[in-house]
């Protein structure tokens, strides 16, 4: 077999050559920038003051995102995450700083810090520390309860009365039922409750002359909605003076005119007005309210009548006055069948209901009350109850009291036609 020879000096050289190579050869080939993963869940759900991600891949929690990293919006507003968890490895709840309300719009976004894909870092990982990246305006899914509170009432109406304004309420039109309203008045901040669903209440004390508008606030327990948007402004009036001749001293509130033509916004807790004018010819009506007035019929037969919406019940009422024939002073009185329905009936929509029987109103008597040196009063009781189920309690359990009833008929002023 043939050996090739190679000299010792040039064993020594090539020994060199790969000696210098080795100490100048280039590093390995840079595998370039670390990348992050993408987020493989796509929405999350919110219920009990958490938001939960089903992520799918194992979750290191070793090392947990800060918490400002997470921008979670409710309806556009922030609500800061105050607590990061994993569950199972596979799960990540995020504790939410407020609580949350059905109907609220949520979404979730996510600043992950500088990638560097180790189990060194501060980040939102996977198991073995590959970091995720951001994301912006993950939809979640809201389960959160109703809101507790009513929502915002509707705009309130108002007649000015004698230093006082009497203020009907207009109730939300979606959420809790209200159990009682609170109104105020601006200026002075005077102040007046109307008890249940719906309803109107007297604030007195106001300042004659004085322009005021009125906010309602709907509350439930403990639990009260935002302020409603200001009334329409009325000025409060000043109070009549009382006459030193005889005669009436009631008068109806300016600029209120009750109408039969229209239907109510909802059934009045109060009367707006208690006084009403005797038609200068038989027959006629006499409209107190937009709910209450009597008719007058051409032989002077005087029937009340009134209408109820969400309400029912029985109607007590009667009439007195006291007139001169010649110089002789004569009572009068006559108490009308009650009236009404203590039926339960399904659908609440507006009913009117009157008695079948007139009191017969004497003619001096009609000609004394238009010649105003008389006036007749009406007194009564309305017992009332719920339409549709017949009780004296309202859905919200709110107790339905009796409302007492007084009204005044007068000769018309020559000032309204």
């Amino acid at each position: 077999m043939l050996k090739t020879f190679i000299p010792r000096p040039t064993l020594a050289l090539v020994a060199t050559l790969i000696a210098t190579m080795a100490l100048t050869a280039p590093l390995p080939f840079s595998t370039g920038t670390a990348s992050a993963a993408t987020m493989p869940a796509t929405s999350g759900t919110y219920i009990i003051g958490k938001i939960s991600i089903v992520i799918g891949d194992r979750t290191d929690s070793t090392k947990p995102p800060a918490l400002s990293s997470f921008d979670v919006r409710v309806d556009g507003a922030p609500n800061p995450v105050t607590k990061f968890e994993v569950i199972g490895e596979t799960i990540v709840d995020l504790t939410l700083t407020s609580t949350v309300y059905s109907g609220s719009v949520i979404t979730l976004s996510y600043n992950a810090p500088a990638v560097d894909n180790t189990l060194a870092n501060n980040a939102l990982q996977r198991r073995g520390g590959e970091d995720y990246a951001s994301f912006a305006n993950m939809p979640i899914t809201n389960m959160g309860s109703p809101r507790p509170e009513p929502n915002t009432p509707g705009v309130a109406t108002v007649v000015a009365g004698e230093e006082s304004a009497t203020v009907t309420v207009t109730a939300p039109t979606s959420g809790v039922r209200p159990t009682s309203y609170e109104v105020t008045a601006s200026p002075g901040g005077a102040t007046c409750t109307v008890t249940g669903a719906s309803g109107s209440c007297t604030i007195s004390g106001l300042t004659a002359g004085t322009t005021y508008t009125f906010t309602t606030i709907a509350k439930r327990n403990n639990y009260s909605s935002a302020p409603s948007a200001s009334s329409a402004s009325v000025t409060a009036l000043a109070k009549t003076t009382t006459p030193t001749s005889a005669g009436p001293t009631d008068t109806v509130p300016a600029g209120y005119t009750p109408s039969w033509d229209k239907e109510p916004l909802t059934d009045s807790e109060t009367d707006a007005n208690t006084v009403g004018y005797m038609p200068t010819t038989s027959p006629g009506d006499i409209i107190i309210t937009d709910e209450f007035g009597f008719t007058l019929d051409k032989n002077n037969g005087l029937k009340p009548k009134i209408r109820m919406k969400i309400y029912a019940g029985r109607i007590k009422l009667s009439i007195s006055a006291t007139y001169k024939v010649g110089a002789k002073n004569v009572k009068y009185k006559c108490a009308f069948k009650p009236f009404g329905t203590t039926k339960k009936i399904k659908t609440a929509k507006w009913r009117w209901y009157t008695p079948k029987k007139a009191c017969i109103l004497p003619a001096p008597l009609v000609a004394a009350i238009r010649a105003n040196t008389a006036t007749l009063s009406a007194t009564g009781k309305w017992t009332r109850q719920a339409l549709t189920t017949g009780k004296k309690v309202r859905a919200d359990n709110s107790k339905i009291k009796p409302r007492k009833l007084k009204y005044t008929i007068k000769a018309k002023p020559a000032t309204i036609k």
